[in-house]
C-alpha cells in the first residue's frame, strides 16, 4: 500500500520535531506516558486511561487477543503499570522493591501472578479528531507462567522455587499481547511507533526479553523484524535456558509463529 504523505500541522498532537519524538535516545520519564509522544499527524501515542477501555476491546479483537477483565479493573483503577511508572520515576532498585512487595502481597492471596499487573503497559494511539485508532497490550506472561509452573510442581521442584521462577518471568520477561490499528489508521507506522516505546520502556526497566506470538498465515513478520525482533519458525519454541539456568520453553500455539528480542547490553 502506497504512504499517504501529510503535511506538518503545528498542534499539540504534532510538535515541532515530532519525527524524533518516539526514537529519541534520552530516558523516558513517567510523565512522558500522560504527555505522550506525537507519532503520526494529528496523532499523539501515550498510556491509557480509564476512558479509553471500551476502544481499546474492538482493537483487542482486531488482533485476535483478549483484554483481560483483571487488566481492565487495573487501568480503571489507575494500577495497571504502576510498577513501570515507579521504575520509570525512580530507577529500577525502587522498582525491584515495589514488585516484591507486590508478590508477596498476592502470595498471600495465593495468586503471585496478579503481581503481573504491576508491569503491563497499555498504550493508545489517539487521533485528534478519530480518537482512539490504535492499542498496544504487554504484560509479564500470565498463562506461560502457569504452565511453567504447573510443569516445576509435577517435577518436584517446591513451593520456594517456584516462587523464584514466578517472580523471574514477572521482572524480566514480557510479551506483547496486542498491536492493532484502526484500518482506516494504518499506513503511518503507529504500529510500529507504539512497539518502539514499548521496547523502550521495558528496556529501560531491564527486561531481558521480549516476545509475542503472531498468525503465520498474515506476513507479520516482516513487520516484526523491521522492529527488531527475530521472527522464530513455525514449530520453534522460545528458549528461556538463558533466564533459569534449566529447561524452560515457551511454545507457539496452533497456526502461529513467536517473535522475540533481547535487551541490548
Amino acid at each position: 500500500m502506497r504512504k499517504r504523505r501529510h503535511t506538518p500541522v503545528a498542534n499539540r498532537y504534532e510538535p515541532k520535531g515530532h519525527r524524533d519524538a518516539v526514537t529519541n535516545p534520552e530516558r523516558i520519564t513517567d510523565g512522558q506516558l500522560d504527555s505522550g509522544w506525537a507519532a503520526a499527524e494529528n496523532t499523539r501515542i501515550r498510556a491509557a486511561t480509564a476512558a479509553d477501555i471500551d476502544a481499546i476491546g474492538p482493537l483487542a479483537d482486531l488482533a485476535g487477543a483478549p483484554f483481560e477483565p483483571e487488566l481492565q479493573a487495573g487501568i480503571a483503577r489507575g494500577t495497571a503499570g504502576g510498577g513501570l511508572r515507579i521504575c520509570l520515576r525512580d530507577g529500577h532498585r525502587a522498582y525491584t522493591e515495589h514488585m516484591a512487595a507486590r508478590f508477596a502481597e498476592h502470595q498471600r492471596d495465593d495468586n503471585p501472578i496478579l503481581a503481573y499487573l504491576s508491569a503491563a503497559l497499555v498504550l493508545v494511539a489517539e487521533h485528534r479528531d478519530h480518537g482512539v485508532v490504535g492499542a498496544l497490550l504487554a504484560y509479564p506472561p500470565l498463562t506461560a507462567a502457569s504452565q511453567i509452573i504447573d510443569r516445576m510442581a509435577e517435577v518436584g521442584f517446591d513451593d520456594h522455587e517456584q516462587y523464584k521462577t514466578v517472580l523471574g518471568i514477572g521482572m524480566f520477561l514480557v510479551r506483547v499481547k496486542v498491536v492493532a490499528v484502526a484500518e482506516h489508521a494504518r499506513g503511518d507506522n503507529l504500529g510500529g511507533s507504539m512497539l518502539k516505546i514499548a521496547t523502550r520502556i521495558y528496556d529501560q526497566c531491564n527486561y531481558e526479553i521480549i516476545y509475542g506470538a503472531m498468525p503465520d498465515d498474515r506476513g507479520l513478520d516482516v513487520f516484526y523484524r523491521r522492529a527488531g525482533f527475530t521472527v522464530h519458525g513455525p514449530a520453534d519454541a522460545l528458549d528461556l535456558f538463558v533466564m533459569f539456568g534449566r529447561d524452560t520453553k515457551i511454545w507457539p500455539g496452533a497456526g502461529e509463529r513467536l517473535f522475540s528480542r533481547l535487551r541490548p547490553h
